[in-house]
């Protein structure tokens, strides 16, 4: 019976130089990849200025606080029509009940984790208060 014995590699300097360049090469490697994922995925900052969207935040705290005291009543509904588009119906009323009517509004559409899907849209006045 014949034993074949074969003997162990011995760990050179040259081994662990090369392990260990490449042990950081992937890790590099991943890092970039995730790294380049992250930047394509999520559009930066939302603000530019802190001050200047406080302002604007303060601005918006004022505009709601002038509509509460205006005790509007506006209620929305989404539906879904024939050929598979959305619609959107506003129906606006005014603090004894009659409906608004020639009023124009600003929508916008926001998306709270990318503003590059925001979208503005126009409403038109379809009559009794219903945009």
């Amino acid at each position: 019976m014949t034993v074949s014995s074969q003997a162990a590699r011995p760990i050179t300097g040259r081994f662990v130089l090369v392990m260990t360049t490449a042990f950081f090469a992937v890790v590099i490697s991943v890092n970039m990849v995730m790294m380049r994922l992250a930047i394509t995925t999520l559009p930066g900052t939302e603000v530019d200025s802190a001050y200047s969207a406080s302002l604007a935040y303060q601005r918006e705290i004022d505009a709601a606080r002038q509509q509460n005291e205006r005790d509007w009543q506006v209620q929305a509904h989404i539906g879904r029509r024939p050929d598979g588009s959305a619609a959107i119906v506003l129906e606006a009323r005014d603090h004894a009940g009659a409906p608004l009517t020639g009023m124009s509004f600003l929508v916008r559409l926001e998306r709270p984790i990318d503003r590059r899907a925001d979208r503005a849209i126009e409403i038109a006045e379809a009559g009794g208060g219903e945009l």
